[in-house]
């Protein structure tokens, strides 16, 4: 008749063949599709900051770190920075649909 699986919740290895090596495969392409996201995310508040908000100097401020992590296209120190991000940011994030920076900022997005 062939295996029957149930999975009641969290499961790890199930049925024939799976193992350790299609976990770290898919967790891997998931960060790497997070942190594409991320970066999209971070210039399209990058180009909002420096167009509607170039006189608020404390957004400006985290705006030039942003922008030094975004050149080295290194994702852990933005997520670091705007993790340190204020409430400023969080609104103009949420305004312009910018979710997983939201997200970050209020701390329900793990490190990437």
């Amino acid at each position: 008749m062939g295996d029957q699986y149930n999975n009641n919740g969290t499961v790890g290895h199930m049925g024939p063949n799976s193992g350790t090596v299609q976990v770290n495969v898919n967790s891997f392409e998931e960060r790497k599709f997070s942190q594409r996201y991320i970066m999209a995310e971070i210039s399209k508040l990058q180009e909002e900051i420096q167009t509607s908000h170039a006189n608020n100097a404390e957004l400006m401020e985290e705006l030039a770190k942003l922008n030094q992590a975004h050149k080295q296209e290194d994702v852990h120190s933005a997520v670091s920075i705007l993790k340190k991000c204020g409430t400023g940011i969080v609104k103009i994030a949420t305004q312009i649909g910018c979710s997983l920076i939201t997200s970050i900022i209020q701390g329900n997005f793990p490190a990437a």
